[in-house]
């Protein structure tokens, strides 16, 4: 039987350019960029830098307690109605925060409220819904979504200055929430879709006769071919999964870094600003690490892909480590800061796309939303204490030089703990 012809542009890159565009819109919750507002908030309102990081941390805290309503959901329904809802809920969220004048309605907005609307529209959603559109070529499709996300940062850095500078904090909310709405539901509502099957499709594009490539092998499977397939078409259930030890590995190792990133997204501004750098060099600065990230990200992505390579898997944790000893250096040679962004952003950019491609590796398609659901609430609530750890040893210390040491020995031990990861075993029944 001859195999059907297929056309010559996959629907799934439609997905990608959706969640490319979304991508751009979550960078508004990025804590580097909500590290701009700190010094207006504390000229105005005479807000600590406590205070303020608290607020990050309170918002990913009830993001990863979100996700696991959003998993099942992505499975069984896909994504377009979730990012919809978190799109508009955004929107009018960005619009309400341009009226606050106390701490407590900024934790409400940019806290809890924002945490729910990021919660739809997030990486749990268009990466999973990435994934489960490609297999063999994944990496480099959530490579290229995730550059949204860095366009989103090297744009609203110099537009937030300027904004903040020209007419005040307030109406950089509300461009936020134009951007959102243009570039979150307007494209969900018109290509999102579940995975390839509901439209007749298969991943990649692949027609019936082509095999899927081998993700990687696995013990209790004859070849490394048959236990990809089986774990691609495995479905899960919580309790599975969390006697899964592969999956603890993978939420220690991201739990760990995400502390880590969490920590210097938030302080970066800051941290810069100490160096004794004016407020255009901290935008630069802020734009020279989204470049590296936005330049790194389609390279890390064809990387990535041979992630069954334990060596390969642990390289961008490794140059996060690196980039903390620059960090310590330009505490006595400030000229340092350049370099230690651009390591940090460029290796950045790898750890996004290597934790997106082994959670769809390991775990494979049919349930992938269930399984970062249930992992997202633990890595997160532990890195949202990262802006915390990081501002409290800088209150107590007078410097960071302590948060970079321990954050050097957090990005190698989530290296170590990825290193140990292999495919969970395939005890149980596939569909």
């Amino acid at each position: 039987m001859k195999p059907r012809l297929l056309p010559l542009y996959f629907y799934g890159w439609n997905i990608v350019w959706a969640s490319f565009l979304a991508n751009i819109a979550n960078a508004e919750g990025n804590s580097s960029l909500l590290g701009l507002f700190f010094t207006p908030l504390h000229r105005e309102f005479g807000w600590s830098r406590t205070a303020v990081s608290g607020i990050q941390s309170f918002n990913r805290l009830l993001e990863g307690l979100f996700s696991p309503l959003v998993g099942p959901i992505i499975d069984r329904r896909g994504p377009r109605a979730l990012m919809i809802a978190g799109g508009v809920i955004a929107s009018l969220a960005f619009i309400l925060l341009t009226q606050i004048n106390a701490l407590w309605q900024l934790y409400i907005l940019r806290g809890a409220i924002m945490a729910l609307a990021f919660a739809l529209t997030s990486g749990i959603v268009t990466s999973t819904t990435i994934s489960k559109w490609f297999v063999r070529r994944r990496g480099r499709a959530i490579g290229f979504s995730t550059m949204g996300n860095n366009l989103g940062n090297i744009i609203l850095v110099p537009l937030s200055v300027w904004t903040i500078s020209t007419w005040g904090w307030r109406s950089s909310w509300f461009i936020f929430a134009f951007i959102t709405f243009f570039c979150v539901v307007v494209p969900a509502a018109l290509v999102m879709r579940r995975q390839p099957e509901d439209m007749g499709l298969l991943p990649d594009g692949d027609s019936d006769a082509e095999p899927q490539k081998p993700v990687q092998g696995a013990g209790a499977v004859s070849t490394p071919r048959a236990a990809a397939t089986l774990l691609q078409e495995r479905v899960w259930t919580r309790l599975e999964v969390l006697r899964a030890v592969p999956f603890w590995l993978l939420v220690l190792s991201f739990s760990v870094s995400s502390l880590a990133v969490q920590g210097i997204n938030f302080s970066l501004a800051p941290y810069v600003q100490d160096l004794g750098f004016g407020a255009g060099v901290v935008a630069t600065i802020l734009v020279v690490k989204a470049v590296g990230q936005f330049s790194a990200a389609s390279v890390w992505g064809f990387i990535i892909e041979k992630a069954d390579m334990p060596t390969v898997r642990v390289l961008p944790f490794c140059g996060l480590a690196v980039s903390c000893v620059f960090f310590l250096m330009a505490s006595s040679q400030p000229g340092l800061v350049w370099l230690a962004v651009i390591v940090y952003g460029t290796t950045l950019a790898g750890t996004g796309v290597t934790q997106e491609v082994l959670w769809a590796n390991f775990f494979g398609r049919r349930t992938l939303g269930t399984v970062r659901s249930t992992a997202t609430p633990l890595y997160v609530m532990f890195g949202s204490t990262g802006p915390l750890l990081m501002n409290a040893i800088f209150d107590l210390s007078g410097s960071y030089r302590i948060a970079f040491l321990l954050f050097i020995g957090f990005f190698l031990v989530a290296s170590v703990l990825l290193f140990a990861a292999r495919l969970p075993s395939l005890r149980g029944e596939p569909t």
